[in-house]
């Protein structure tokens, strides 16, 4: 496949099959993820891979409780209420995997470096057929200290970028992006 394919048809998948990613094809993708570039080649990433439904589906549960309890600090996310009510909707949607992306907190830079690390692992997962999400939702639970103890998450080391892998229901396709708004071009 073609990387300009590549890019054009990667995009958030929500809805997955029963098939599940095999170790080998995610140590390859996390293999990809760490050619990212990163501030003065630190490569500051760390990975925690779940591939168990039953603790994703905990995981799930324990993140909408937490989040149904916060909604009045984060009033934004109220338009999502119905679905963390729901105790059928499981916010990695069903996938296969769940790769965190984590860097020591201390380390400012190193979230750019994780988001980055990211990137490629959604990229080089397109290209091998394999839909991808960043879950936002899952940093909210994962950072907490009774998930991070939970998990055998080292206290020093934050949730950057969970991103669910699997494979889609449907085909890839394009989706309409907004053209670049170029705030000025000083030649």
């Amino acid at each position: 496949m073609d990387f300009l394919e590549v890019l054009s048809t990667r995009r958030s998948i929500r809805a997955y099959t029963d098939k599940p990613v095999s170790p080998e094809i995610v140590q390859d993708l996390l293999n990809r993820a760490v050619m990212a570039p990163s501030g003065s080649n630190g490569q500051p990433w760390k990975f925690c891979v779940i591939q168990s439904k039953d603790l994703l589906a905990d995981i799930s549960k324990k993140t909408k409780a937490l989040l149904l309890s916060t909604l009045s600090q984060r009033p934004f996310l109220e338009k999502y209420r119905d679905e963390f009510i729901n105790p059928d909707f499981n916010i990695f949607y069903e996938a296969a995997t769940l790769v965190m992306i984590l860097c020591e907190s201390r380390n400012s830079n190193a979230e750019i470096d994780c988001a980055l690390a990211a990137e490629n692992l959604m990229l080089a997962a397109r290209a091998k057929g394999i839909g991808s999400c960043w879950m936002g939702f899952g940093t909210v639970y994962c950072n907490q200290p009774e998930a991070k103890a939970e998990l055998g998450i080292p206290e020093a080391y934050k949730v950057v970028a969970p991103i669910i892998l699997g494979y889609p229901k449907e085909e890839f396709s394009t989706m309409e992006r907004k053209a670049p708004e170029i705030l000025f071009w000083k030649r």
